[in-house]
């Protein structure tokens, strides 16, 4: 997802960020386009804690830095935790998992 298109989903999804029972919010992403967005989250939402979820073997120093928090999902978690090999949506259209996650 590109920092506009995050920029314009968080226009979207800010008034769930500011619901009192709400403390922290997760962005699992790797890449440090995200940083700006993050940035912004945080300086209009300032007691709200922001946490970057950072996928297997991706991680930004930028990012890091930008939230108020990082941890790391390994590979085997991500293994894990996977949708089946095929996926139906809801028009009946078969969705196939990639053999490399695998």
């Amino acid at each position: 997802m590109s920092s506009s298109n995050f920029s314009q989903r968080t226009k979207i999804d800010a008034p769930e960020l500011s619901l009192p029972g709400r403390r922290a919010s997760d962005v699992i992403a790797g890449d440090s386009d995200l940083t700006k967005p993050i940035q912004q989250v945080r300086k209009r939402f300032p007691k709200k804690r922001l946490i970057v979820v950072f996928p297997a073997n991706s991680q930004s120093a930028q990012l890091k830095k930008a939230a108020n928090g990082y941890l790391s999902i390994g590979e085997d978690k991500l293994r894990q935790n996977q949708l089946p090999n095929t996926v139906m949506n809801s028009s009946g259209f078969a969705l196939h998992r990639p053999t490399h996650w695998k």
